[in-house]
């Protein structure tokens, strides 16, 4: 089935957003500075407003109306919650420049 060309931006920022938790989710003890750099980095110019874009402007669209209690957008909106809450706690982690928090974010 093919996807709406309206969509295909939100597909390819939903893509660079799992290829970043990859590459985090595989750091190792020498490798994790930077990882969480390189994804905090892409947190703050895709992910997050993938997340937004999301929200506001195509469930609205994609389920009229947006109510927070319909199953499919309850659940999309307390994964998007839970992974804002888990990249702010790594946030805390690279800021207190504690490698293993970091790393035990990424497992």
């Amino acid at each position: 089935m093919k996807r709406h060309p309206v969509l295909h931006k939100l597909t390819e920022d939903h893509h660079h957003g799992l290829v970043q938790a990859r590459h985090l989710r595989a750091a190792t003890a020498e490798t994790i500075a930077g990882r969480t750099r390189a994804f905090l980095s892409a947190w703050r110019a895709e992910i997050s407003r993938h997340f937004i874009e999301e929200e506001q402007a195509l469930l609205p669209f994609a389920c009229p109306p947006a109510d927070p209690r319909t199953p499919a957008i309850a659940e999309m909106l307390a994964q998007h919650n839970e992974i804002r809450r888990l990249v702010l706690d790594l946030q805390r982690a690279q800021h207190a420049g504690d490698g293993a928090a970091c790393l035990r974010f990424a497992a």
